[in-house]
């Protein structure tokens, strides 16, 4: 996402505040960014886990007291639930009673019912992947900005997105972690470079999204691109090392060079979204290469 700002437009009914941040959000899910509530969420979950632990006590005290009642009838609740269930809005109904509260709070809790189980939904929210620094920064400016967001936010809501919760801040969507590159600001320098040329504030040839006041672009087609780059970078640089460590004299210089080469080789590799282990991989093979290649440069020169 790129921020853009039009000239002197005709006047429009265009959605501002939280309307026209849930537009730019909706658009681009890559600045989707809400916090979690981390802390009163497991402050909820600690509270309903000190409420069913009083309720087990509770429980455990009734069927006790049930187990050893000079009532025949009440002393079976604990052996078939058909006599359990027929204790309802009896004078013996403190079991049931105390059992139907534990089953409503463990609906809230555990797994009874997933869809409303509070410690599932907190499990969820903290797989959430944690707000990109350079996405917050995107949708902090977009929020400060008189034209774009238009600074609207007030009082409390003010803080949402600022440092004091940045740590608390969940983006709803993106690219899974594995799928990342080690490098997300130079792999972003293709889009930058198209930004540049085509979306400047005085270019014609590209304008800003009328009610979001920012410039999109197809996600799908920059990765292309980028992977384009990366990969005939990756693929040239061997080529290029051989070359150059061929031109040049002297062991000492071939291993600079060498060392040089290799850094190159890795941050391209870095760049995409390769493994740690499959850039260590290509990497060491590379630098193996013009080790090779040297040996035996210095050896033919040496004859």
């Amino acid at each position: 996402m790129q921020n853009g700002q039009g000239g002197n437009a005709p006047q429009v009914l265009r959605p501002k505040g939280y309307n026209k941040l849930a537009i730019l959000m909706g658009r681009n899910p890559q600045v989707a960014i809400l916090r979690r509530f981390g802390a009163l969420n497991m402050l909820n979950l600690l509270y309903l886990q000190a409420e069913l632990s009083e309720l087990e006590r509770k429980f455990e005290t009734a069927y006790l007291d049930d187990a050893v009642s000079n009532k025949a009838d009440v002393r079976e609740f604990c052996k078939s639930m058909v006599a359990l269930r027929s204790s309802k809005d009896g004078p013996n109904g403190d079991q049931l009673e105390q059992l139907l509260v534990i089953q409503d709070k463990l609906e809230k809790y555990m797994l009874i019912k997933p869809s409303d189980a509070a410690l599932v939904q907190v499990a969820e929210v903290s797989k959430l992947r944690h707000a990109d620094d350079r996405r917050l920064f995107d949708l902090q400016t977009w929020l400060e900005d008189s034209d774009l967001g238009g600074d609207f936010l007030q009082a409390t809501e003010a803080q949402t997105w600022t440092k004091r919760h940045e740590s608390d801040l969940a983006v709803l969507e993106g690219p899974p972690e594995e799928e990342e590159s080690l490098l997300p600001a130079l792999s972003e320098l293709p889009l930058n470079l198209i930004h540049c040329c085509l979306g400047s504030r005085g270019s014609r040839r590209r304008k800003p999204d009328e009610e979001t006041g920012v410039f999109q672009y197809d996600d799908d087609g920059l990765r292309r691109l980028n992977k384009l780059i990366t990969t005939t970078i990756a693929s040239l640089l061997p080529v290029i090392a051989i070359v150059v460590l061929y031109a040049v004299q002297g062991t000492w210089r071939r291993i600079y060079v060498t060392i040089g080469f290799t850094s190159c080789f890795g941050m391209a590799l870095a760049m995409t979204s390769a493994k740690v282990s499959e850039i260590f991989a290509a990497t060491a093979a590379f630098a193996a290469v013009e080790v090779v290649f040297i040996g035996s440069v210095s050896n033919g020169a040496g004859g």
